[in-house]
């Protein structure tokens, strides 16, 4: 049997490498009798919201909650904690989201005379979040959440023959979102961020230009620019339109009725919350940055703009609202067959068997 460790940093517990490493924690925790394959997770800082770390295999390594003081501990402690892990387990492999980690892995591996293949499995873009070449290239192979990604490793001087491209996994769902009566309900799910990768001030501001204003946008996530946004909406005289609906663990099971979900970010990696709503057959509009969202959005579920066109934006919505795309909820769910968790799981684990 194959034994890996994944080591993964602190995470907050609102994004969407949290929800990917959850469904892939579920997925081992399912067929863990019919594999030849296990898996043990050592988070070294836990969650803010600690909700994606109820599995058996995760092991949490407690650090302070305070950023400044975790980032001194992890420099006087990684280096000696991540060998040590390392020594007692003997894993045949290690998987790592975090660049600093898998370093200190592959490091590790060589000092203690461990054949341990290191996979970096990083969740942004390489182009947009890069990675320091010393870092960057010292991974056995590489895992990528889109083609993108593997694009941009390529483009860095990596070995294609080292990259694989994996996405993300995505829970299939029995539930329909249905459309609402009037054609109206724009749902918005993220941090809660006025420019950054989110973007939602451009969103904001298409809206605006929307000539009935009888639309209604539910805004679920936190993050630190609600009270900018709150001003802008008032502004731009939309406030009444805007309801702020907070974080939501498995946000889509509180969403009964909407028209389409709605991203504007800068930048993604691979954009989870689109997978999921076409997942749950609702209509997505994005943003067609780099990069996720154009190997994730088609003709059958959604549409994309092109950053910063505001117009071409707020032009879409509107045909939302006028029912003028032809939303079948059943086609929209099969046009992502290929990320749903049987079909990944099974991808995810052949790539292991084949890190040799």
């Amino acid at each position: 049997m194959k034994k890996g460790l994944l080591l993964i940093p602190y995470l907050k517990g609102y994004g969407g490498t949290e929800t990917v490493v959850n469904n892939l924690l579920n997925q081992f925790d399912k067929n863990m009798n019919d594999l030849d394959v296990s898996l043990s997770t050592y988070s070294f800082g836990g969650s803010e919201s600690p909700w994606w770390l109820k599995h058996n295999k995760v092991r949490i390594i407690y650090y302070p909650q305070n950023k400044l003081i975790r980032t001194i501990m992890y420099m006087i402690s990684l280096p000696l904690v991540i060998p040590y892990l390392l020594f007692i387990n003997k894993p045949d492999f290690v998987i790592s989201t975090n660049p600093v980690i898998w370093f200190i892995a592959k490091k590790a591996s060589l000092l203690l005379k461990l054949d341990i293949n290191v996979i970096a499995w990083y969740h942004y873009s390489y182009e947009l979040k890069p990675v320091k070449p010393i870092f960057l290239k010292s991974a056995d192979k590489y895992f990528t959440i889109s083609k993108t990604a593997k694009a941009e490793l390529i483009e860095k001087d990596v070995d294609p023959k080292k990259i694989f491209v994996v996405y993300n996994p995505v829970l299939p769902s029995d539930k329909v979102i249905k459309h609402s009566d009037q054609h109206n309900i724009l749902v918005y799910v993220g941090r809660t961020e006025y420019e950054g990768q989110k973007n939602i001030s451009e969103l904001f501001k298409a809206l605006s230009k929307i000539k009935e204003h009888d639309w209604i946008l539910l805004n679920y996530g936190v993050g630190p620019d609600k009270k900018e946004l709150v001003d802008l909406s008032i502004r731009l005289g939309i406030e009444d339109n805007i309801k702020w609906m907070g974080f939501k663990e498995n946000v889509f099971d509180y969403i009964e009725e909407a028209d389409s979900l709605v991203l504007t970010s800068s930048y993604e990696g691979f954009s989870m919350v689109i997978a999921e709503a076409v997942s749950h057959g609702l209509f997505a509009v994005s943003s067609d940055c780099p990069s996720g969202p154009s190997e994730l959005i088609n003709r059958e579920n959604g549409r994309l703009y092109n950053p910063g066109d505001i117009n071409k934006l707020s032009q879409l919505l509107e045909n939302v609202i006028h029912g003028k795309y032809d939303n079948n909820h059943e086609a929209i769910k099969a046009s992502i067959n290929h990320l749903y968790i049987n079909h990944y799981f099974d991808n995810f684990i052949a790539q292991i068997r084949n890190n040799d």
